[in-house]
C-alpha cells in the first residue's frame, strides 16, 4: 500500500470511531512514513556515515602512531 492509502485508511477508521482498526492501521502509517524518510535521505545519510567512519579511522591511525613515538 502507498503512504496515502495507509493514511486514508487510518483517517477513515478514526472518522468512523473504529479505534481498533485505527490502531491496526497506525503502525502501517508510521512504517511507510519512516521508510519514505529513510529512502529520501539515503544519500545524505550514507555520505554522513562515510565521513564519520573516515574520521574515526583517521583518529585511530593518529593515536596509534603517537603511541609508537613515545
Amino acid at each position: 500500500m502507498s503512504d496515502k492509502e495507509d493514511i486514508k485508511q487510518w483517517l477513515n477508521a478514526l472518522a468512523n470511531d473504529d479505534y481498533v482498526e485505527a490502531d491496526k492501521q497506525f503502525i502501517n502509517v508510521v512504517n511507510s512514513s519512516l521508510k519514505s524518510v529513510i529512502n529520501n535521505k539515503k544519500p545524505a545519510i550514507i555520505k554522513q556515515l562515510s565521513a564519520d567512519a573516515e574520521q574515526v579511522a583517521t583518529n585511530s591511525v593518529n593515536s596509534t602512531s603517537e603511541g609508537k613515538k613515545e
